[in-house]
């Protein structure tokens, strides 16, 4: 038995020497520079979003609110959901400024988000052209279920321009990851809950497509750790 233990104690150190010397890269092709406004959280911020338009399996922010700052990088491995936090002590400028990030902690347990589970839900998207500011409107209104009785909440993202979204007929999905929405023309996106009040606000300020390619190594790993993810704005 002692042997077991031991094997099974050496087998976890060679893991988590590994881990943390292996070399991670991410790749971003998208930047974005978002204003975000959620009220439930009290939260108000600028947010730096990193993405990857052919792998949404993983996201970058660095997020500047008054009186704090934060920097993660949010993937899927498998079915399990990681956050990688670092320190961040710099104002952003440029790609580049993400090789000044330091102290990168891995977080392997992630606690679900609080809020109510909807097992049964689906979205109902309607797209609008405002026929006086050529505007495009999507609403996202989130039903219980199928029978459409009960509203859990709305999305609306408003679109510049001679956009393309045009179509105007409804289109019912049961995945609320709505992210394919959120293209170059993108002006903002309003929540709100089921008694139409607004729970938060993102307004988009800046849109790049970039080419960087994000290298570092663990620094801590943080395996018997739980956190909890950052608001979504």
């Amino acid at each position: 038995m002692k042997k077991l233990i031991t094997y099974i104690f050496i087998l976890f150190c060679v893991s988590s020497f590994a881990q943390k010397n292996k070399e991670r890269g991410f790749y971003f092709d998208t930047y974005r520079l978002i204003d975000v406004k959620h009220y439930a959280y009290n939260m108000f911020a600028k947010s730096h979003i990193f993405t990857n338009s052919k792998d949404d399996s993983y996201l970058m922010e660095l997020r500047y609110e008054a009186n704090k700052k934060t920097a993660y990088l949010k993937y899927k491995e498998g079915k399990k959901h990681k956050h990688i936090h670092f320190d961040l002590d710099f104002e952003y400028k440029v790609p580049n400024d993400l090789n000044k990030l330091k102290n990168s902690k891995l977080y392997s347990t992630v606690i679900p988000a609080e809020q109510k589970k909807y097992k049964n839900a689906i979205t109902e998207l309607v797209y609008e052209k405002d026929s006086l500011t050529d505007e495009t409107i999507v609403r996202a209104t989130r039903f219980e279920n199928k029978k459409k009785k009960k509203i859990i909440d709305k999305q609306y993202y408003f679109f510049s321009k001679s956009n393309s979204l045009i179509e105007l007929k409804p289109n019912y999905t049961s995945d609320y990851d709505l992210h394919f929405l959120e293209d170059a023309s993108l002006d903002k996106i309003t929540s709100v809950n089921s008694n139409n009040e607004k729970t938060s606000e993102a307004t988009y300020l800046e849109y790049k497509k970039i080419d960087f390619l994000f290298k570092f190594k663990i620094d801590e790993l943080s395996p018997t750790k739980n956190i909890k993810p950052l608001a979504k704005w």
